[in-house]
């Protein structure tokens, strides 16, 4: 023990004869450990805990191949989606998604706005539901009806004031 305690005042005296060398010692520990820190937040928060939806592990993607395109993975064309819906007897559900931009103008700035876009179906089979209003509605895949929109809860807040009258009003 006694041994032990002669090194840690010659490691303390050591470091004080050179503060330069400890600072950067210092430094390149506090960055290697902020930054190992980061790197598993990251990889803990996107792989290792569970997405928040109802059974993830029953879900699968469905892709097409466009190789006359050079795409190894496109999204499904509208008709194929629609004859997979009706046709398939292995999935439970069937539903569309495609992420898109919008433009969102009217009130304020005009702002550009990423989104996507999903089948009526798809919010119920994964098991969300909005705090306010509803989902969307069979009717609403068809083509030439309204659409409706279900809006995240940080453009809510900052576009449209936390104001729950917004259900229901039509937004461009």
């Amino acid at each position: 023990m006694e041994t032990i305690l002669k090194d840690i005042r010659f490691g303390i005296r050591s470091l004080r004869k050179r503060p330069a060398s400890t600072a950067i010692a210092l430094i390149t520990l506090a960055l290697g450990i902020s930054l190992n820190t980061a790197v598993f937040s990251v990889f803990n928060s996107v792989l290792l805990r569970p997405l928040p939806l109802r059974e993830p592990d029953r879900l699968v993607s469905v892709w097409e191949r466009g190789l006359s395109f050079g795409v190894q993975q496109n999204e499904l064309a509208p008709a194929n989606f629609i004859d997979l819906r009706a046709q398939s007897r292995v999935f439970e559900s069937v539903g569309a998604y495609g992420d898109r931009s919008f433009n969102l103008s009217g009130q304020g700035e005009p702002e550009r706005l990423e989104g996507v876009t999903v089948s009526a179906n798809v919010l119920s089979f994964l098991g969300i539901a909005p705090a306010l209003g509803r989902t969307f509605v069979s009717s609403e895949d068809e083509p030439g009806n309204h659409h409706s929109v279900v809006l995240s809860n940080s453009l809510w807040q900052r576009r449209f004031n936390s104001d729950p009258a917004i259900v229901g009003r039509s937004i461009t």
